[in-house]
This record gives C-alpha cells, sequence and structure tokens, in this order.
C-alpha cells in the first residue's frame, strides 16, 4: 500500500506539504508546479486515501445514591439543589442518570455494578463506603464528612465560608449571632444512622465567638427539626403575652 512517505520520496516534498495537498489544504503556501506534481504522482502511484476514522463516544450512565428519603430532599433545599445541578450537569455532557437510588427504600449492592459511576449524596458510614467500592469504584461523595484517599470528593469550602459570612455580619453591626446546625447522621447501605458526625460549621461558630469575645446564642441538634420547635415554641410565648 503506497503511503504519504512514498509519494514524498517520489516528488522531492516533505511528508507534511504532500499530506497537506491531498488533503486540498488550500491555506498551504505551495506553487501550483508542486501541487500538481504531488497530485499526478499520488494518481500514478494509485495512492488511496484512508477514511477518516469516526469518532465514536461512548454514553455514560451513572446512579445517584442518597441517604435523603423524597421528604426529606424535597424539604432541604441544600441537597435538592445539589441534585438537580447533578441532573443539569450530566445533562450538559451527554452522561445519561439513570437512576436515584435511596437507601430507606432498600438496596440491592449487586445492582450497583451495571453503571458506569456512582454519586452519593450524603454521608455514609465508613463501612457502607467500601462496600460499594467493592462493588463499583467509580465513586464520588458528594459533600461528605468523611475522606477517603482512594475515593473522589466534591466539598464546599464550609470554612473559609462560614468565617467570610459571620465577618460580614459583624461588620454589618450584628453582636448576637445565633448558629442553628449541629450533628450528621451515618447512614448505613441497611438505612440505619449513628450521630457521630458534629457540623464543622457549629466548631467554626465557636471559634469565631470566643476569638470575637461574642457569647454564644444557640447550637441546636439536627438544625431544621429544632429550629421549627424553637420557632413554635416563642411564638405560643409571644402570643400568651
Amino acid at each position: 500500500m503506497v503511503t504519504i512517505k512514498d509519494i514524498a520520496a517520489a516528488t522531492d516534498v516533505s511528508a507534511s506539504t504532500v499530506s497537506r495537498v491531498l488533503n486540498q489544504d488550500m491555506t498551504l503556501s505551495v506553487s501550483d508546479e508542486t501541487r500538481r506534481k504531488v497530485i499526478d504522482t499520488a494518481q500514478r502511484l494509485n495512492y488511496v486515501k484512508k477514511p477518516k476514522k469516526e469518532m465514536t463516544t461512548q454514553t455514560l450512565h451513572i446512579a445517584v445514591l442518597t441517604v435523603f428519603s423524597e421528604t426529606r430532599e424535597s424539604n432541604d433545599s441544600y441537597w435538592r439543589q445539589i441534585y438537580l445541578s447533578i441532573v443539569q450537569a450530566a445533562h450538559e455532557r451527554g452522561i445519561v442518570v439513570d437512576d436515584v437510588i435511596r437507601i430507606n427504600q432498600g438496596l440491592k449492592l449487586a445492582d450497583f455494578a451495571q453503571y458506569d459511576a456512582i454519586i452519593v449524596l450524603g454521608d455514609m458510614t465508613p463501612s457502607a463506603v467500601n462496600q460499594l467500592k467493592q462493588i463499583n469504584s467509580s465513586i464520588v461523595l458528594a459533600d461528605a464528612k468523611d475522606h477517603y484517599h482512594d475515593i473522589d470528593a466534591v466539598n464546599p469550602e464550609l470554612r473559609l465560608m462560614t468565617v467570610r459570612i459571620l465577618n460580614e455580619l459583624y461588620e454589618a453591626g450584628r453582636q448576637k449571632i445565633g448558629f442553628i446546625g449541629g450533628i450528621n447522621d451515618l447512614t448505613a447501605l441497611d438505612g440505619t444512622t449513628t450521630t457521630n458526625l458534629e457540623d464543622v460549621r457549629s466548631e467554626i461558630y465557636e471559634e469565631w465567638s470566643k476569638i470575637m469575645g461574642l457569647p454564644l446564642i444557640f447550637i441546636l441538634e439536627h438544625g431544621m427539626q429544632k429550629l421549627a420547635a424553637w420557632v413554635q415554641l416563642n411564638y405560643w410565648k409571644r402570643s400568651r403575652n
């Protein structure tokens, strides 16, 4: 089979020039005589241009595994927005989100092997994460409090964000700054939970308040539920006064 190099040798023209001539590159600065010589030599030697290989793209199929029930997610704008952002980003990149799997609905570990990757929303026990990794090594943890050297994770910079917000409130003249947050649950694959992860924002809030000489107003466990109870209690107290 005749190659570009064979034509280059027969015409005393560089291989790159031969290639550009045969590919009809009109931006190439070359004389008409050289262009004609290359084309004639290619025809004489029965040069056959190789067809371009078609670009084949493999569609990735992923699953989102979440520790949150539909009810919890619908009431938690933070995690709801993360999920919606994942779906949008996947769509923009031609990635298919095949399934949204909720731990509270029951799991079949073997099913996770069929996906190209798994994105995990919420905190899971180290045992649960390691079990998943044995089935599918392509795991991404979203906003997970535990970190693993061999598993990818996407986490917000909570420390810097929290300090920045506290500083902005203080500079605006706020002296009584409260914190609503607290303890995070770790979820196992069977849906059971253990409570042993303190919200890093509460630690930052305490540290910052001590440095600034400000009192700790309140720190509540399981923020949304406690906030609702606190608001209801204070509303009831005010309504009686």
